[in-house]
C-alpha cells in the first residue's frame, strides 16, 4: 500500500517516475479507484504475473527437453536472431517465430488457468444437441479438455500447429490455413486455443 501511495504522491507532485507496471496502473486507475483497489490491482499483477510466467517457462523447458529436435531448432533460431547481442530489441523478439510457437504450444498443453465459468444471460434461450440450457445457468469450460480433445494429436507437443504452413510465420490474426492452391480456409483448431480466461 505504501508503495502505491508513494507513487501517487510522486505523480501528483510532477516528479519523473519509472515507466513500469505500477506507473501504468496508478496513472490509468487512480482517478476512479480507491487506494485499496489500486493496491489489490498491483498485488494481483505481481503475484499472478510472476507465478504464471514462471510456470509457463518451467513447462516450456520440460517440453523442449522431451523433444531434442524441437530444442535444436529453437536454439538455432535464438543463435541466428540474437547471437552475441547483450540487448534484445522488440524487432529481435518479433523474429523469434519458433520460440513464439513453442510458447503458445506450451500454453495450450499447460494453460495457467484450468478453465472458466460463464453465466447464461437471463434473456438467453438456447439448446445444445437437444439439451435446453436454462437462463442463469453456470457453464463450466475446461481449457484442458478443449486443448487436448479439439486438436489433432492434442496430447503431443507440436509447436508447428501455430505456424503458417508456407512461410513459418506465427499465426496472429485470422485462424486461417493456406491450401495448396494458395486459398485460405478457416482452421477450427485455432478457435479452441484459450490460454487465459
Amino acid at each position: 500500500r505504501s508503495m502505491v501511495e508513494t507513487r501517487i504522491k510522486a505523480i501528483s507532485d510532477g516528479e519523473k517516475t519509472p515507466e513500469d507496471i505500477l506507473d501504468k496502473i496508478v496513472r490509468n486507475l487512480a482517478s476512479f479507484c480507491s487506494i485499496d483497489e489500486l493496491t489489490d490491482e498491483v498485488i494481483t499483477m505481481f503475484i499472478a504475473g510472476q507465478e504464471t510466467t514462471a510456470n509457463v517457462m518451467s513447462f516450456l523447458i520440460l517440453e523442449i527437453e522431451r523433444y531434442p529436435l524441437i530444442k535444436e531448432k529453437l536454439l538455432a533460431e535464438i543463435n541466428d536472431v540474437i547471437g552475441e547481442k547483450t540487448f534484445v530489441s522488440v524487432d529481435d523478439a518479433n523474429k523469434l517465430n519458433w520460440l513464439t510457437a513453442c510458447i503458445k504450444e506450451t500454453l495450450r498443453l499447460h494453460p495457467p488457468a484450468g478453465g472458466t465459468i460463464r453465466e447464461v444471460p437471463k434473456n438467453f434461450d438456447y439448446s445444445f444437441n437437444g439439451i435446453k440450457i436454462p437462463p442463469g445457468s453456470q457453464l463450466v469450460f475446461s481449457f484442458y479438455a478443449i486443448h487436448y480433445l479439439c486438436h489433432k494429436d492434442g496430447m503431443k507437443f507440436k509447436p508447428e500447429r501455430f505456424l503458417n504452413k508456407h512461410n513459418s510465420q506465427v499465426i496472429e490474426d485470422l485462424p486461417l490455413d493456406q491450401e495448396e492452391d494458395g486459398s485460405d480456409t478457416l482452421n477450427p483448431e485455432l478457435f479452441t486455443y484459450m490460454p487465459f480466461s
